[in-house]
């Protein structure tokens, strides 16, 4: 049995859709981030320091917006009872 209302079960599956979108776009922003600068010429240390300026660069606001966007009535289909 879950412990959560439907309206409680809804937020904390947003709340997971927007985790997963933030850890999902640091990791393409570091991974971008770190493979220009080592394309650049940048050694090891300079290429870290440039994926954690592309992560810190993120538009969190822009990403949960997009998030609240898609849950929004009418942008997805849902599911058949």
């Amino acid at each position: 049995m879950n412990n959560l209302d439907d309206s409680g079960e809804a937020y904390a599956n947003r709340m997971i859709r927007i985790a997963t979108t933030v850890r999902g776009a640091c990791a393409a922003a570091a991974a971008r981030g770190y493979e220009e600068a080592r394309i650049a010429g940048l050694c090891h240390e300079g290429a870290v320091e440039n994926a954690v300026c592309a992560v810190n660069q993120i538009d969190l606001a822009e990403l949960v917006a997009s998030v609240c966007t898609s849950d929004a009535p009418g942008m997805h289909q849902t599911k058949a009872k």
